[in-house]
């Protein structure tokens, strides 16, 4: 679940962020950075060291220069994650099954 959530929320944070201000702008990747990102958040994803260290130097050093693509990497990272990984256990679970069946009736 926290794959989809991060990935939703980091690609709206890239929509907004020729609309937002520069401190929302940091506000806001701050606030998904400490939910999913940073060490022991409360709902990290699974990224690769050097991705999660380019977000990490970010805030440590308290650099504000943020770029539309600063989160690109990880994006990219979970997208790969959840289709190779997340979507095939869906789609082998029987949550699959009771969706299929609900949504479009028993197979012929």
């Amino acid at each position: 679940v926290e794959t989809l959530v991060f990935w939703r929320y980091a690609n709206a944070w890239k929509s907004a962020f020729d609309k937002s201000s520069d401190q929302n702008r940091y506000d806001n990747l701050k606030n998904i950075y400490e939910q999913f990102i940073k060490e022991w958040a409360p709902l990290q994803v699974n990224l690769s060291n050097d991705v999660r260290s380019d977000l990490d130097s970010i805030f440590d050093s308290n650099k504000r220069e943020l770029s539309k693509d600063s989160v690109d990497d990880a994006i990219q990272e979970v997208y790969i994650l959840m289709f190779t990984h997340s979507y095939v256990r869906f789609l082998q679970s029987e949550f699959h099954d009771k969706y299929q069946n609900a949504t479009f009736g028993k197979a012929i």
